[in-house]
């Protein structure tokens, strides 16, 4: 699936709006910054489990954000960890691949462990989980041994945020609306039933999950959208490859 964002531009906003949404901007960083520090490495892809236990213990955010946006923040951190981490296997697999003192059954048990955070986090522990296809125990314990042993030599900083100028919106934290013939955005803010409403530059069309940015003084609202790629029935076939490491690689 392709995703293109399409950017809506805010006209000009008054000196307090802007403070609100930098400050919003920065609770929601300081929010994803604690996510980062606190999910599970074998919760990664499933932060709903990280969000449900935090929801039993009551938990409320340190930062200000109402219930909502501190499970959106969550669920960032938990997507840049997983972009994090997905990178960094590439580059192990790599190393993998090299290595020719590893049998062609120890380097799929690597593959194997490498794509499941809750088995990689076994190996990092020291463990040796058993995988469904043959492999006897001492290759396995081998292979374990080695990728424990190169990830933690190789494994990059932790994801750290350095500037507050973003955050996400899902469709209970906003509104689209027209009045006078102008488009607006109505967004949750970080006082509970206040919202604030945020005029756009020409026509749009806001729907979903949203980003909004901050730069230098301006505001955009970034929508993403599903791009309907036609088959090309006559010509030949061409391959487009989108990556972790390389944003996109075709063939030419």
């Amino acid at each position: 699936m392709l995703i293109r964002t399409i950017k809506s531009h805010m006209r000009p906003l008054t000196a307090k709006k802007q403070h609100m949404l930098q400050s919003i901007a920065l609770a929601y960083t300081r929010e994803k910054s604690y996510w980062l520090e606190h999910i599970p490495f074998s919760q990664i892809k499933i932060p709903n489990k990280v969000r449900d236990a935090a929801v039993a213990a009551a938990y409320k955010s340190s930062n200000g954000l109402q219930a909502r946006m501190w499970k959106l923040a969550l669920q960032d951190a938990a997507d840049t960890l997983h972009r994090h981490y997905q990178a960094y296997a590439v580059y192990l697999r790599e190393i993998v691949y090299r290595n020719k003192n590893l049998s062609d059954t120890q380097k799929h048990y690597i593959h194997w462990a490498l794509q499941n955070y809750a088995v990689l986090e076994q190996v990092l522990n020291g463990q040796c989980p058993c995988p469904k296809f043959d492999i006897s125990p001492v290759d396995a314990r081998h292979a374990a041994t080695y990728l424990h042993r190169i990830f933690r030599r190789h494994e990059p900083k932790q994801p750290r945020l350095k500037l507050a100028r973003s955050f996400m919106l899902d469709t209970d934290c906003y509104t689209a609306f027209k009045y006078n013939d102008r488009d607006y955005i109505s967004i949750m803010t970080l006082v509970p039933y206040q919202r604030i409403n945020l005029p756009l530059s020409g026509r749009n069309s806001i729907s979903g999950t949203i980003r909004i940015v901050i730069d230098q003084g301006r505001a955009v609202v970034h929508t993403p959208r599903e791009v309907k790629i036609e088959k090309n029935t006559t010509g030949p076939i061409e391959v487009i490859d989108y990556g972790y490491t390389e944003v996109i690689a075709d063939t030419q």
